[in-house]
């Protein structure tokens, strides 16, 4: 079971998913908080790292980057003259 606590904050999102299982005393809780970038912040991150956007994708079938797609599939190199 997953439960996302509301309100969002921004671009973080946390939840608590609840993991069972036949041997265990009582259900086990997991919180976490994840951080979702627009595709600027993303490139900027990418950029600090060395990296630039090669391909940007809005779904996992190469469809546009749109601003309701439900995903952003980046596909980043290392800039030309850096070295790892």
């Amino acid at each position: 079971m997953c439960a996302v606590e509301t309100p969002v904050r921004g671009d973080l999102v946390s939840a608590t998913h609840t993991y069972t299982g036949a041997g265990w005393e009582r259900p086990l809780p997991s919180r976490s908080t994840l951080r979702f970038l627009g595709p600027d912040a993303l490139a900027g991150f990418l950029s600090e790292a060395g990296l630039a956007v090669a391909e940007q994708f809005g779904d996992w079938g190469s469809g546009p980057l749109t601003g309701t797609g439900p995903e952003i599939i980046t596909v980043a190199r290392r800039r030309r003259g850096e070295r790892g």
